[in-house]
């Protein structure tokens, strides 16, 4: 990883003046003197591996292409890992439509969503799990939600413990008002009546 400053972070090649690391003294084929472009010269000593790529199932689109300096500089950056810009800047350049949809009238924002901390959920480069999602819900959503709490388990009419679907019900990024649920709800459900249709429950 890139090494850190205060000011953010540095390459450790060219702030120890190894740009021998990166670049040819003479002429290459790729552009700026570098011995190879995008994730084939990154990944000589970084530990997104090829391997590690090709057997990720989703993967982050400047990764698949090799891309890297989409989100990284090459020598020295104000942010942590080498990022071009703050990550909620950096992650609304592709994803602004996601990181807005909170600001619609009478929707709410997901706190990691509208504070800008997409890695609080996702990974950057690849997952094994839809949309570069960290964990699998429940297991995602109850490190900051805990079933274990009364107001929880309220909320969800003495059911918390055993929802295994929270996007059945949950939008992930914003939603209309308190909950974030998606805009359209049964009757019952949006009133609290399950028992209308869940009679046994």
């Amino acid at each position: 990883t890139a090494g850190s400053e205060e000011a953010g972070s540095v390459h450790p090649p060219a702030v120890q003046g190894r740009c021998m690391d990166c670049h040819d003294a003479h002429s290459t084929l790729a552009p700026d003197l570098l011995l190879a472009e995008g994730r084939d010269l990154c990944a000589k000593c970084h530990g997104i591996t090829e391997q590690a790529i090709a057997d990720g199932a989703f993967k982050h689109a400047p990764v698949e292409v090799g891309a890297c300096q989409s989100c990284h500089v090459s020598h020295v950056s104000a942010q942590p890992q080498l990022l071009r810009m703050e990550v909620k800047d950096l992650c609304r350049q592709c994803h602004a439509d996601v990181m807005e949809e909170g600001l619609q009238a009478g929707w709410v924002g997901h706190a990691p969503v509208t504070e800008g901390n997409c890695t609080e959920c996702h990974l950057a480069h690849v997952s094994d799990i839809a949309g570069l999602a960290k964990k699998a819900q429940p297991t995602l959503c109850t490190s900051c939600h805990s079933t274990a709490t009364a107001a929880m388990n309220d909320a969800h009419l003495g059911q918390a413990s055993r929802i295994q679907d929270c996007l059945g019900c949950h939008t992930p990024h914003a939603g209309q008002g308190v909950g974030l649920f998606w805009p359209n709800r049964h009757v019952p459900f949006a009133e609290k009546k399950c028992d209308e249709c869940h009679k046994d429950r």
